[in-house]
């Protein structure tokens, strides 16, 4: 017999992590990048799981992160994952 347990997890892509996975840029409700400090958990090659750091909903910069820095001024353009 083989039990399943799921549960709700938050998860952000791995492109998203830097600084050795301990950071994410996330966009604030004033346009500006924050570099947030984050842990993370399980990795399945795409995905990171993240323990804490980050509450759903906020929005995480996903690709052209290097360079950034706090209070950098952004437009947030958002897009579905296609996989």
């Amino acid at each position: 017999m083989t039990r399943t347990t799921s549960h709700n997890s938050l998860a952000v892509p791995l492109s998203a992590l830097s600084d050795n996975k301990h950071y994410v840029f996330v966009a604030t409700g004033d346009n500006k990048l924050e570099r947030r400090k984050i842990s993370v958990g399980a990795d399945d090659g795409k995905y990171a799981e993240v323990l804490s750091g980050l509450k759903d909903g906020e929005i995480v910069i996903t690709s052209a992160t290097k360079g950034l820095t706090d209070d950098t001024k952004v437009t947030v353009t958002l897009s579905e994952d296609k996989n």
